[in-house]
């Protein structure tokens, strides 16, 4: 009997990192500061506070050391790979200093052919590579800089990122989602349709 009360914590804590991740979602700038547990319900239980820092936004120096903008591309100099700056789909306007078009909803296998016919020299991004620039895309930046990735969907109507790798299951693949500020893995079926975002090892063709 000692043990229920242990036990109510456990499931409290568990109850309270869902909740978390979910309010996440849509909370602007990343996971609340603090979210409260439900009050406790058996004697011996207590509340919990769970904090989350801010994370740091990425300042004018640190874009200049990683990345060279040009355009419609960035050149990641940590990875050594180019990306095209707008969602497969879309094409940077340079008037507005943002991406403008459709985005191109798909699986990710039919993405890959696209790709092939309608980008040459572009493809699908691995879940790694993918992780590597969402991991940038997903942080905040100060105000006064330009954003590197002009516009990438931070968790509303639970938009992933498509890559090319297989994920753990027979007919699964692998994607990522910005969560607040955060860049979440995760894995899909096949014949889930979403967008990705193009990529090309090296640096940039004629730059």
């Amino acid at each position: 009997m000692r043990s229920c009360p242990l036990l109510l914590v456990s499931l409290l804590a568990a109850g309270a990192t869902s909740m978390a991740v979910a309010q996440s979602a849509s909370a602007p700038g990343g996971w609340p500061r603090s979210m409260p547990l439900p009050p406790a319900g058996a004697p011996g239980t207590t509340r919990t506070v769970i904090q989350q820092a801010p994370t740091p936004g990425l300042d004018a120096e640190q874009v200049a050391r990683r990345f060279q903008v040009a355009g419609d591309q960035v050149y990641d100099r940590k990875t050594d790979l180019t990306w095209q700056r707008c969602d497969f789909g879309q094409s940077w306007d340079e008037s507005s200093g943002w991406c403008r078009g459709v985005k191109r909803h798909a699986t990710a296998d039919a993405l890959g052919e696209a790709a092939r016919s309608d980008a040459p020299g572009w493809r699908v991004p691995t879940i790694d590579e993918l992780a590597s620039m969402m991991e940038v895309a997903c942080r905040g930046q100060a105000k006064d800089v330009p954003p590197v990735f002009a516009e990438i969907e931070h968790g509303a109507g639970m938009t992933y990122y498509l890559s090319s790798s297989p994920s753990g299951t027979p007919d699964g693949i692998m994607a990522q989602q910005c969560m607040g500020s955060m860049a979440m893995s995760v894995g899909l079926g096949r014949r889930y349709t979403s967008i990705t975002h193009l990529v090309h090892s090296g640096p940039m063709a004629g730059r």
